[in-house]
């Protein structure tokens, strides 16, 4: 869960916030772990309800890589 609590840029001042999370796409390489990983990022986000799509691919980069997760974050003023 670690890494989706901060989304580095150039500098430790430019982090943008958890709710500043307006879209994910969960790429997930079998289905049956579809249940999980949604509870998993539900347990993370919260009360955060951005736009979601996930998909299903044949693979990953690595074989052992199971889910990506991309997001869109806007910062919120």
């Amino acid at each position: 869960h670690r890494d989706l609590h901060s989304f580095p840029t150039r500098r430790s001042s430019d982090l943008f916030a958890m709710t500043d999370i307006v879209r994910a796409v969960y790429y997930i390489t079998d289905p049956k772990n579809a249940d999980a990983v949604l509870a998993v990022c539900g347990e993370t986000l919260g009360d955060i309800r951005p736009a979601a799509t996930l998909l299903v691919v044949a693979g990953l980069y690595k074989p052992e890589m199971l889910v990506e997760i991309e997001v869109t974050a806007k910062r919120r003023d």
